[in-house]
């Protein structure tokens, strides 16, 4: 892998980290407003089973958003174990590791490709979980 494509990637996982901080915190922000308004409402029994509804909506958002900041660790660190494994050791690797650069069976591109898939696919699951969680408060809104 050549440094144009190694800046490229980290390039475009900046900006799916930064999209996924957006999103976590929108749905965070929703779990709690949806918790002041459970407390709010509490004298309308009615109420409570649509905020429960949006708060599990909210918090599953979360839930979802945690995994896919996992899933990108390990797609960086899986890509960076790749781009390491073209590259020839450097003297202080040689010398620091007598026996040389240990190469494992495991091929990095696939675990790398398979949590970037996990990371999509949750990412994207948290962003319908806000949304559906959005029509939710629309709903109760209107009912008021």
């Amino acid at each position: 892998m050549d440094e144009n494509a190694e800046l490229k990637f980290k390039g475009l996982m900046d900006i799916w980290i930064s999209s996924l901080r957006l999103l976590g915190a929108a749905n965070a922000t929703g779990a709690l407003a949806a918790g002041a308004a459970f407390q709010a409402f509490d004298k309308k029994p009615e109420a409570q089973s649509t905020i429960k509804v949006v708060v599990i909506f909210f918090l599953g958002g979360v839930i979802l958003f945690a995994l896919s900041q996992i899933a990108i660790f390990f797609t960086q660190i899986n890509m960076e174990r790749y781009s390491l494994r073209l590259r020839e050791s450097s003297e202080w690797e040689k010398t620091f590791w007598a026996t040389g650069r240990q190469t494992s069976q495991d091929n990095p591109l696939v675990s790398a490709y398979r949590s970037y898939i996990v990371m999509m696919f949750s990412g994207l699951a948290s962003m319908v979980l806000f949304f559906f969680g959005l029509l939710f408060v629309l709903y109760f809104v209107s009912s008021l």
